[in-house]
């Protein structure tokens, strides 16, 4: 097993933060850092622009992609029927209900710690991807472990370009850029992850645990653009056995685990109907009453609000080839996804992408057109199971038109 520490970050800033200039976006967020510093509020731009300053950028970007995939996996996960909103908070609502205006500030521009999902992305996009230019204009002399570094800085900017992908209908993959289809987001994504692999074989015994990591990353983001053949030889290279995961901090409430604090702690989201009721999956009725006062179901794959995200997986890159080999059905494909990749972010796209070669593999639960509770009823994102580019976006990037 292999964890990815990361110190402290503070929250996410605001949409269009992560437009700023790096150097800017890693002081914001060094105010709120547990660093050996004196007075952090002092810190000037060029201090960070130096290959001295290449750890504490590589630990922020860290920071803002293990808080964005915390994210993700929530708000997906809401979407997809893995989760139901149990929260008295109306602006959460739409992901329950899959119905999304762009224009919901909930939904497009909160941070982290507010349950965002848009805005945490490009975050953790823009300081990785920012981080790896850095490292690689620098050296291996003025750097220690850069070619590691870059290998990380690279496979979570190429993740955060693959979660962009398989939740959101269309998004730029850098600052200001234009909007680019989910396939082009793959294409990129996997641009990124060899980038990694790269590195990572080039920092040897210690790149090894990014290696696996990126493997399965570039596994996914081939089979998503239905590269099988090459899908398959990335997943066989993984070894049954692999963990990568991503830390979690319970004294940091942007860092501390989503899923165990949303459900488990905060009773804000309770399990899926379908999911509840069933030996498939780690789920236990407690004794405890969600947020709208129904019987809570918990959660048992994260126990602590410290426990890390499983990020990738032996097991997963095994689902990867057995699908783009034809091994097994579609049927057992999904069904075996479904299990073994619960709360893991993956069953959006899932949903999706088997949607479109037999519905029945993958229903939606409450179907679509079924009063929602708490006013309306369910939708499926406008028949597309994908997220609406935030309006937010559309306003203020000139690369995007109205």
């Amino acid at each position: 097993m292999t964890e990815s520490r990361i110190r402290r970050s503070g929250d996410a800033p605001p949409a269009r933060a992560w437009r700023w200039p790096a150097a800017l976006l890693v002081v914001a967020a060094l105010a709120a850092c547990n660093l050996d510093v004196t007075t952090p509020s002092r810190l000037k731009a060029s201090d960070l622009d130096n290959p001295g300053s290449a750890q504490t950028l590589v630990d922020g970007a860290a920071a803002d992609f293990q808080c964005a995939y915390g994210d993700y996996v929530v708000v997906s996960g809401l979407i997809a029927g893995e989760l139901a909103d149990a929260s008295q908070t109306a602006s959460r609502w739409s992901y329950d209900r899959r119905v999304i205006d762009p224009s919901e500030s909930q939904y497009s521009q909160s941070s982290c710690a507010a349950l965002g999902v848009y805005t945490p992305l490009q975050t953790a996009r823009f300081s990785n991807a920012t981080t790896l230019t850095k490292l690689q204009g620098w050296t291996d002399e003025q750097v220690p472990n850069r070619q590691r570094l870059i290998a990380q800085t690279a496979a979570y900017a190429a993740y955060t370009v693959l979660l962009l992908g398989e939740g959101f209908c269309q998004s730029p993959a850098e600052s200001n850029g234009p909007a680019l289809d989910q396939n082009a987001l793959f294409a990129k994504a996997e641009e990124l992850f060899t980038t990694a692999i790269a590195a990572a074989q080039a920092a040897g015994a210690d790149g090894t645990s990014l290696l696996n990591l990126s493997y399965v990353g570039r596994a996914r983001a081939r089979l998503d653009q239905g590269k099988k053949p090459e899908a398959a030889a990335d997943a066989a290279l993984v070894p049954a056995g692999f963990q990568y995961t991503l830390a979690t901090y319970s004294t940091a409430s942007r860092l501390e685990n989503r899923v165990y604090s949303e459900n488990n702690q905060g009773v804000q989201v309770n399990i899926g109907v379908s999911y509840q009721k069933s030996d498939s999956f780690p789920v236990v009725l407690s004794s405890r009453l969600d947020g709208r006062g129904d019987p809570l179901w918990a959660q048992q794959k994260y126990l602590d609000l410290d426990q890390p995200y499983v990020l990738a997986t032996g097991a997963e890159a095994k689902l990867i080839r057995d699908e783009a080999l034809g091994t097994v059905t579609t049927r057992q494909t999904v069904s075996a996804r479904r299990q073994q990749l619960f709360l893991q972010g993956t069953r959006l796209f899932d949903i999706q992408r088997f949607g479109k070669v037999d519905a029945s593999l993958v229903p939606l639960v409450p179907a679509s057109g079924t009063t929602y509770p708490k006013g309306g009823k369910y939708g499926d994102l406008a028949g597309k199971m994908c997220m609406p580019l935030p309006d937010i976006e559309r306003l203020n990037n000139p690369n995007i038109g109205v």
